[in-house]
């Protein structure tokens, strides 16, 4: 997998979704935000065993 950092939105094994609000030691753990299905916002410990992918978010140029 590639390397988590602050701020990447990843996908748990579990199916939840969240975004990487820190990362602690070299990666051993991350701090996580997620929705809860009753559409409340949690934290989360999480560590990199749990997480199957990591979002690619394109950037798109935006003109005026």
């Amino acid at each position: 997998m590639t390397q988590i950092k602050q701020y990447d939105k990843i996908r748990l094994k579990t199916g939840i979704i969240g975004r990487i609000m820190e990362v602690l030691g070299k990666g051993e753990m991350f701090i996580v935000d997620i929705i809860t299905e009753d559409g409340e916002y949690d934290t989360i410990d999480v560590k990199p065993s749990e997480i199957k992918s990591k979002f690619v978010e394109s950037e798109e140029l935006i003109e005026e």
